[in-house]
């Protein structure tokens, strides 16, 4: 039989259930026909021989003997001459003949599995989603399995502290028996753990350092002014030009009379820059966050700026990437503490001659003005609307503030 005329018949019955998957989305459903015509459903017509037209007229009556659809012939062209419509009877039935579970069953098994994990943040706003035929950060209900994957990884560590941070291949390895599943799971992760499902995807690294899941120990890194008070006693001064401490270690950080600020730095080669003193000498303490702040470091940097700025009259200041990953890394900080934070060297204003890595698109662009109304930075989130360039810290010159 021909190949050829087999693959039209089968292009013809997939038409007709992408068709009434379009109509279940919209809860609209309707009956569905496919027209042949040169308009509609030109591979017909484009069949090379009479032999290929008529292996697709036998597919197509086999699907209609089996209740899948209703064939309406071309009486013109005498009887199995040609085909005007075929009209949508069974569309399970169709779904089985091409081999491919339609919409409506896979969302009906992904709702049954994520049922039990429904108390979980954006779980019930990404069934709706699939209900409507949308992909969630890419993914349809077919992918469902790495939502209630990453349902048990957010479960399991909301059963542990939320202060320390865990190897996120060997908790992968007893969550899953696979060290590298939840790498592998980063967009179902994204999806369920974002402020919205209408925000730009973030950085994968950004959702594991959020949820405490790291791929090594990392230590604070401190430089500046002021003296750490560790859990064991001892009162260590920031040596020059930086030290490194876990976490776990740290009590508290006091800071000189003389400190005028607690200024947190999101990329490495800025911090060690200004470790280094490349722009002066530091006058308060400068934290390096490595990207999104993990719970361990929040855990830190809360209590620490209860006596860090104590007395009211010191700046609580952030410098970060110019677009919307270091926008997220800002608020994130803003959410550790009530006192105000301030954006430091993140105006694009200040840096007309700097480099653009892209032009930032609309979406992420809505969200940096989102997240500057929340946390009082509107004026700077309007310019960088206005200038529409993603800046890098590395692209900026040095300065640090007063």
């Amino acid at each position: 039989m021909s190949a050829k005329g087999k693959a039209v018949a089968a292009a013809a019955l997939d038409t007709l259930l992408r068709k009434a998957e379009r109509a279940w989305a919209r809860q609209a459903p309707k009956t569905q026909t496919l027209r042949f015509s040169e308009a509609s459903f030109a591979q017909y017509f484009k069949l090379p021989m009479w032999q290929d037209k008529a292996a697709a007229h036998a597919e197509l009556r086999n699907a209609e003997r089996d209740g899948a659809i209703s064939i309406e012939w071309e009486r013109r062209a005498g009887e199995d001459g040609q085909i005007e419509r075929i009209t949508l009877v069974d569309a399970d039935t169709v779904a089985r003949i091409i081999g491919e579970p339609p919409a409506w069953a896979e969302y009906d098994e992904a709702e049954a599995q994520l049922h039990a994990w429904r108390e979980i943040l954006n779980v019930q706003p990404i069934l709706e989603r699939w209900r409507a035929g949308k992909l969630v950060r890419g993914q349809s209900p077919a992918r469902v399995a790495d939502f209630v994957d990453a349902c048990r990884v957010i479960k399991a560590r909301s059963a542990q502290s939320a202060d320390e941070d865990v190897l996120i291949r060997r908790f992968s390895a007893g969550l899953f028996s696979d060290s590298k599943r939840i790498e592998a799971i980063g967009p179902a992760l994204d999806a369920l753990t974002a402020e919205s499902l209408d925000a730009p995807w973030r950085e994968v690294e950004d959702v594991f350092s959020g949820l405490g899941l790291i791929r090594m120990p990392q230590p604070i890194l401190l430089a500046g002014a002021g003296v750490v008070e560790l859990v064991d006693g001892t009162r260590l001064p920031i040596a020059a030009p930086y030290i490194g401490l876990a976490p776990q270690s740290i009590r508290r950080i006091e800071l000189p009379d003389d400190a005028a600020y607690v200024l947190t730095i999101e990329n490495l080669t800025t911090f060690h820059e200004i470790a280094m003193g490349k722009a002066g000498k530091p006058s308060g303490l400068i934290i390096y966050t490595a990207g999104m702040p993990s719970p361990a470091l929040r855990r830190v940097y809360g209590p620490c700026l209860e006596s860090a700025l104590a007395g009211g009259y010191r700046s609580r200041l952030h410098w970060g990437d110019i677009d919307l990953g270091g926008f997220r890394i800002a608020a994130c900080l803003a959410r550790a503490h009530p006192s105000p934070l301030g954006l430091w060297a993140m105006d694009p204003a200040q840096h007309a001659d700097a480099t653009s890595r892209k032009t930032l698109s609309g979406d992420e662009l809505r969200e940096i003005a989102r997240i500057g109304v929340r946390h009082g930075w509107e004026d700077v989130a309007e310019r960088v609307a206005i200038d529409k360039r993603a800046i890098e810290q590395e692209a900026v010159m040095l300065e640090l503030p007063c």
